[in-house]
């Protein structure tokens, strides 16, 4: 589910979601104290130069503690695509004639602006092989000691990263073509003659800076879209929103950079990323981003933008995580106001832990100074959930700030002793995706053996929980900030977050990734609904990993034992009466016979839909496997490989006992050899089906259509070799067919001709 996004679609994101640290804009009164002490740099000749940016505009001023003369005239030259060879890309290192001079710039320009004591101001582009004076306007202001200058960053085709030179010529008394306000001390621009050396940047123009001039003489690549960046490279601006791209090596945004990594895209450093400008994580409700560098330095911001899912009538809420950590929640909750809260009391929140004391989850209240300064920890889980932001109607985004974890993380898992006194809610403490099934595995002795499993929300109170084990761990990635489940044992224990399970990804909250038709898998969901419209469902996982009995990692408890309508599984073998969400059995018994016991919870006198469903990620059974969902109370057995079993419960249904599913293949033949010999099938326009060898006592043919109705249940005599049944009612059309009787079953597809 890989997103395309436009340039302008990202950009508005960028604008919406970055907190930029601009400084205020400037009003020019032609005083040093237009801008602040900081944004100062001298030249030679008593000139001081001023510089700072704001979210669109670029402010500069030029102050003489002598007097300009009417002539005076201060010229910026502006790189927009800087290369990390300084005099490649578009423009020219020829700048304008001015006052009989042509200076030669270190690097190529493709701007240039100029105003002049007597207020006369130019903007001049480069086009192909010439200088060309642009039809537009820049606020200025002159003054007999002051020059200053506004540019718009759309008139330097809103650039993502610039160098620039600055410069005086004839400040006061001088002769024509002088150039002065360079070659000071501090000042990285120097003139010999025409040629200049030296320029400010390179800096990225996205976010803040206010000293530009602090950083001089920094070779960069502008831009980075969707490739893989280059080692070693400087980059003012980095757009990442169609895939998973990676690097060898360090790279670094560089100051007033900015770097978008879009939904459902992924960027890798396998090495070291420092971040000096605005590193910005983007997520919508079915796809998260992913950053995943070796190590992380720099004086820049890391952002993630979590979607979290809105507050409903049904419930719905969302399980997460701080993907960056380090806020407290009273800085979190003040930037993000769509944490929905108590009506009658806004200070606390729906934004909390669970609490193993009380047995209930924790809502932070901001006018509470513990909970204000309580620092949003890696792989702590929280229960939340947003308002509604129009347009938006499935929830938006929470914004973290913080730290970018690294390294491992590890995290106590507590046994209080109480009601859900072992189970533990933390989460995904990386801006990235995990590997589940790295992690189940690396984990695997501090789990209650009989749910060892991540149990993980789905949002919605009507769907419960999804347990991912590792039957399915492979398919199902754990997201960015996402929050889970798990048991401990008795005696308490830990659980160890690495970065080595940190993947790339595009999913939703356990959610399928990619999916896997290997050989020896395959699945079945026994979903169960309601008149009511609630929903449950229970899996099965058919490898060769499997057994009839426990298989730690692989046969999974419910949470909490289920809630008050759901449907599960016991084990076959070894029963220790556990109710299973997930049960994994051997990929060998489909082509035998196995009858697994079914629970159902559910209140009486509402109709009730039992459906065998295939599900992502693995294979399908295979075709010539039956699955008949057994009813003892009603004595009727359905297949569900065709038809659903409805039925009304007339008492309310708690637990075990009436049903079972039942696994047939096509030709089986158990304890009997000859059964393997029987014969089923109806002659061309007989009106009959024949049954043709022995059968032991109590043995029943039962006939049912591709919609799983059952049609006619007649018993066999054992006396006679041939049975024959009149099916003249029949329609042309296939039909199953199904012996069974204490210890044989048979399955077999057969065509009536009429």
């Amino acid at each position: 589910m890989v997103k395309n996004y436009t340039s302008w679609m990202l950009l508005a994101i960028l604008l919406i979601t970055f907190n930029f640290s601009y400084s205020q804009s400037i009003i020019f009164t032609g005083s040093p104290s237009d801008f602040g002490d900081v944004e100062k740099i001298s030249g030679d000749n008593e000139i001081d130069y001023y510089v700072t940016f704001t979210e669109t505009t670029m402010y500069f001023g030029a102050f003489s503690s002598t007097a300009f003369n009417s002539n005076a005239q201060l010229t910026l030259y502006f790189d927009t695509d800087p290369q990390p060879v300084i005099n490649t890309g578009n423009g020219t290192t020829t700048g304008l004639l001015a006052d009989n001079r042509t200076p030669i710039l270190p690097f190529n320009a493709d701007h240039r602006f100029s105003v002049t004591r007597k207020d006369v101001g130019f903007h001049h582009e480069y086009t192909s092989t010439t200088w060309v004076v642009q039809n537009t306007s820049f606020d200025f202001h002159t003054g007999s000691h002051s020059i200053e200058i506004a540019i718009d960053k759309s008139e330097i085709d809103t650039a993502n990263g610039i160098y620039f030179s600055m410069f005086i010529t004839r400040p006061g008394p001088r002769p024509n073509g002088t150039i002065y306000g360079v070659n000071g001390p501090n000042y990285p621009i120097s003139f010999t003659g025409n040629v200049s050396t030296g320029y400010f940047g390179g800096i990225g123009t996205r976010t803040g800076i206010v000293q530009p001039t602090d950083y001089s003489n920094i070779p960069i690549l502008h831009t980075l879209t969707n490739t893989d960046p280059t080692a070693d490279g400087k980059y003012a601006y980095i757009d990442i929103n169609d895939g998973f791209y990676s690097v060898t090596g360090d790279i670094e945004l560089v100051v007033g950079g900015a770097a978008i990594i879009g939904p459902g895209s992924a960027l890798r450093v396998n090495g070291n990323l420092t971040n000096n400008g605005l590193v910005s994580l983007q997520s919508i409700s079915t796809s998260y981003s992913s950053l995943i560098p070796t190590s992380v330095d720099g004086s820049g911001t890391t952002e993630y933008h979590r979607h979290v899912n809105r507050v409903a009538s049904v419930g719905q809420s969302d399980l997460i995580s701080a993907p960056l950590t380090g806020q407290t929640f009273g800085d979190f909750a003040a930037v993000n106001t769509n944490i929905h809260e108590n009506p009658n009391k806004p200070s606390q929140k729906r934004f909390g832990p669970f609490n193993k004391i009380t047995a209930a989850y924790d809502y932070y209240d901001t006018e509470n100074s513990t909970d204000a300064n309580t620092i949003l920890a890696p792989t702590i889980g929280y229960r939340t959930a947003s308002d509604i932001v129009p347009p938006s109607t499935s929830g938006g985004p929470f914004t973290f700030t913080g730290t970018l974890n690294t390294d491992p993380i590890t995290i106590p898992l507590l046994d209080t002793k109480n009601r859900f006194a072992r189970w533990n809610l933390i989460g995904n403490p990386y801006p990235s995706y995990l590997d589940s099934e790295l992690l189940l595995d690396s984990n695997i002795g501090d789990f209650d053996p009989s749910y060892y499993a991540i149990y993980g929300h789905k949002g919605d109170a009507s769907d419960g929980w999804l347990i991912v084990n590792l039957s399915n761990s492979f398919d199902l990635p754990i997201a960015p900030g996402q929050g889970f489940y798990v048991l401990t044992n008795t005696d308490g224990g830990s659980f160890t977050f690495s970065p080595d399970f940190r993947i790339e990804g595009d999913a939703d909250d356990f959610i399928p990734l990619r999916g896997l038709a290997a050989p020896n898998r395959a699945s079945l969901r026994l979903e169960l609904s309601s008149s009511t419209s609630s929903k449950y469902s229970t899996d099965f996982f058919f490898n060769d990993f499997g057994t009839l009995g426990m298989d730690i990692g692989r046969d999974s408890g419910l949470l909490g034992g289920g809630p008050s309508f759901s449907i599960y599984s016991q084990l076959v073998e070894d029963n220790q009466n556990i109710d299973m969400g997930i049960q994994t059995l051997p990929y060998s018994i489909l082509t035998s016979e196995v009858v697994v016991p079914i629970g159902i919870k559910a209140a009486a006198g509402q109709q009730l839909t039992v459906k065998g469903v295939h599900f992502y990620p693995t294979q399908p059974l295979p075709s010539d496997v039956y699955v008949f969902f057994e009813d003892n109370v009603t004595n009727t057995s359905t297949l569900l490989n065709t038809g659903d079993y409805v039925f009304t419960p007339t008492t309310a249904l708690t637990g075990m006992g009436r049903f079972s599913l039942r696994f047939i293949h096509e030709t089986l033949g158990l304890d009997d050899p000859s059964f393997e010999e029987i014969q089923i099938y109806s002659p061309y326009k007989s009106g009959e089906i024949i049954v043709k060898g022995h059968v032991l006592e109590n043995t029943d043919l039962k006939v049912y259509d591709l919609n799983g109705r059952l049609l006619k249940s007649v018993s066999l005599n054992t006396n006679h070799p041939v049975n024959k049944f009149e099916i003249s009612d029949l329609s042309t059309g296939i039909y199953i067919v199904k012996l069974n009787n204490k210890s044989q079953s048979k399955v077999k597809k057969i065509q009536v001709n009429r």
